[in-house]
Protein backbone atom coordinates (compact mmCIF):
# COMPACT_ATOMS: atom_id res chain seq x y z
CA UNK A 1 0.00 0.00 0.00
CA UNK A 2 1.35 3.18 -0.90
CA UNK A 3 -0.20 6.97 0.38
CA UNK A 4 1.23 10.04 -1.38
CA UNK A 5 0.85 13.69 0.08
CA UNK A 6 0.67 16.48 -1.27
CA UNK A 7 0.47 19.85 0.54
CA UNK A 8 0.11 23.12 -0.89
CA UNK A 9 -0.34 26.77 1.22
CA UNK A 10 -1.95 29.83 -0.62
CA UNK A 11 -2.38 33.23 1.61
CA UNK A 12 -5.78 35.11 1.60
CA UNK A 13 -5.67 38.85 2.24
CA UNK A 14 -7.28 38.01 6.32
CA UNK A 15 -3.69 36.30 6.89
CA UNK A 16 -4.88 32.84 6.93
CA UNK A 17 -3.14 29.91 5.46
CA UNK A 18 -4.80 27.06 3.45
CA UNK A 19 -3.41 24.13 3.58
CA UNK A 20 -5.15 21.35 0.96
CA UNK A 21 -4.16 18.09 1.73
CA UNK A 22 -4.45 15.34 -0.73
CA UNK A 23 -4.73 11.68 -0.42
CA UNK A 24 -4.27 9.15 -2.86
CA UNK A 25 -5.80 5.51 -2.09
CA UNK A 26 -4.72 2.46 -3.67
CA UNK A 27 -6.95 0.87 -6.28
CA UNK A 28 -7.98 4.09 -8.36
CA UNK A 29 -10.28 5.90 -5.71
CA UNK A 30 -9.52 9.38 -6.86
CA UNK A 31 -8.41 10.55 -3.13
CA UNK A 32 -9.72 13.55 -1.73
CA UNK A 33 -8.86 17.05 -0.57
CA UNK A 34 -9.94 18.90 2.55
CA UNK A 35 -8.78 22.46 3.10
CA UNK A 36 -7.51 22.89 6.76
CA UNK A 37 -7.62 26.13 7.67
CA UNK A 38 -5.29 27.86 10.00
CA UNK A 39 -5.51 31.21 11.89
CA UNK A 40 -2.76 33.52 12.37
CA UNK A 41 -4.65 36.79 13.04
CA UNK A 42 -4.00 38.03 16.85
CA UNK A 43 -7.05 39.65 18.45
CA UNK A 44 -7.53 43.13 18.39
CA UNK A 45 -7.37 45.02 21.59
CA UNK A 46 -8.50 49.14 21.80
CA UNK A 47 -10.79 51.61 23.88
CA UNK A 48 -8.79 50.58 26.92
CA UNK A 49 -10.09 52.57 30.30
CA UNK A 50 -9.58 52.55 33.89
CA UNK A 51 -10.89 55.31 35.84
CA UNK A 52 -8.46 56.69 38.38
CA UNK A 53 -10.18 56.36 42.03
CA UNK A 54 -11.17 59.67 43.70
CA UNK A 55 -10.14 58.93 47.50
CA UNK A 56 -6.55 57.87 49.17
CA UNK A 57 -8.54 54.91 50.52
CA UNK A 58 -8.52 53.03 47.38
CA UNK A 59 -11.79 51.08 46.48
CA UNK A 60 -12.43 49.33 42.93
CA UNK A 61 -11.91 50.49 39.62
CA UNK A 62 -13.33 48.55 36.39
CA UNK A 63 -10.93 47.97 33.73
CA UNK A 64 -12.85 47.24 30.24
CA UNK A 65 -11.50 47.06 26.92
CA UNK A 66 -12.89 46.51 23.57
CA UNK A 67 -11.40 43.14 21.77
CA UNK A 68 -12.35 41.45 18.86
CA UNK A 69 -10.90 38.52 16.29
CA UNK A 70 -11.79 36.89 13.09
CA UNK A 71 -12.52 33.72 14.72
CA UNK A 72 -13.27 34.19 18.29
CA UNK A 73 -11.42 35.82 21.54
CA UNK A 74 -10.46 32.62 23.74
CA UNK A 75 -9.36 34.45 26.91
CA UNK A 76 -8.34 38.31 27.89
CA UNK A 77 -6.50 39.54 30.97
CA UNK A 78 -5.48 42.83 32.51
CA UNK A 79 -1.85 43.00 33.66
CA UNK A 80 -1.45 45.64 36.41
CA UNK A 81 1.54 46.85 37.22
CA UNK A 82 1.89 48.45 40.56
CA UNK A 83 3.47 51.28 42.29
CA UNK A 84 6.07 49.09 43.52
CA UNK A 85 6.93 46.95 40.23
CA UNK A 86 5.51 43.96 40.71
CA UNK A 87 2.45 43.14 38.76
CA UNK A 88 -0.77 41.18 38.93
CA UNK A 89 -2.99 39.32 36.34
CA UNK A 90 -7.06 39.32 36.68
CA UNK A 91 -8.97 37.60 33.85
CA UNK A 92 -11.44 39.80 31.79
CA UNK A 93 -14.96 38.38 31.50
CA UNK A 94 -17.24 39.48 28.39
CA UNK A 95 -19.52 42.02 29.78
CA UNK A 96 -21.55 42.69 26.30
CA UNK A 97 -21.01 42.75 22.62
CA UNK A 98 -16.86 42.94 22.28
CA UNK A 99 -16.17 45.04 26.09
CA UNK A 100 -14.67 42.64 28.37
CA UNK A 101 -14.50 43.67 31.86
CA UNK A 102 -12.67 43.10 35.51
CA UNK A 103 -12.54 44.88 38.59
CA UNK A 104 -9.33 45.64 40.51
CA UNK A 105 -9.05 46.87 44.28
CA UNK A 106 -6.61 48.95 45.23
CA UNK A 107 -5.83 49.67 48.61
CA UNK A 108 -5.29 52.47 50.63
CA UNK A 109 -2.93 55.10 49.67
CA UNK A 110 -1.14 56.24 53.13
CA UNK A 111 1.90 58.17 51.04
CA UNK A 112 1.66 62.24 50.20
CA UNK A 113 2.19 61.33 46.94
CA UNK A 114 -0.39 59.56 43.98
CA UNK A 115 -0.22 55.77 43.48
CA UNK A 116 0.23 55.32 39.56
CA UNK A 117 -0.88 51.94 38.26
CA UNK A 118 -0.41 50.99 34.69
CA UNK A 119 -2.36 48.77 32.84
CA UNK A 120 -1.81 46.44 29.66
CA UNK A 121 -4.62 44.30 28.36
CA UNK A 122 -3.68 40.93 26.74
CA UNK A 123 -6.27 38.75 24.71
CA UNK A 124 -5.39 35.35 23.11
CA UNK A 125 -7.98 33.34 20.49
CA UNK A 126 -8.20 29.29 20.13
CA UNK A 127 -5.01 28.90 18.35
CA UNK A 128 -2.78 30.90 20.90
CA UNK A 129 -2.67 34.03 18.60
CA UNK A 130 -2.05 36.94 21.01
CA UNK A 131 -3.03 41.02 20.95
CA UNK A 132 -2.56 43.35 23.48
CA UNK A 133 -2.96 46.80 23.98
CA UNK A 134 -1.85 49.61 26.24
CA UNK A 135 -0.63 50.22 29.09
CA UNK A 136 -3.16 53.25 30.28
CA UNK A 137 -2.74 54.30 33.94
CA UNK A 138 -4.81 55.16 36.44
CA UNK A 139 -4.11 56.79 40.52
CA UNK A 140 -4.98 55.90 44.10
CA UNK A 141 -4.85 59.85 45.14
CA UNK A 142 -2.48 60.43 48.10
CA UNK A 143 -3.18 61.70 51.70
CA UNK A 144 -3.74 65.81 50.63
CA UNK A 145 -1.96 66.32 53.89
CA UNK A 146 -0.70 65.23 57.42
CA UNK A 147 -2.96 63.32 59.12
CA UNK A 148 -4.99 64.81 61.90
CA UNK A 149 -3.99 64.56 65.26
CA UNK A 150 -5.76 62.33 67.37
CA UNK A 151 -8.67 62.46 69.34
CA UNK A 152 -9.27 62.46 72.96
Amino acid sequence: MRHRVLCRAAATVAVAIVVLVYTVGCGGGGGSSTPVVVDTTAPTVTGITAPSLTSSEGGDTTISAVITDNVGVASAYAIITLPGGSSTSITMALASGNTYTCTYSAPLNLDETDDTYQVVVSAYDAAHNNGSAGPISFKVPGLSGPPPPPTE
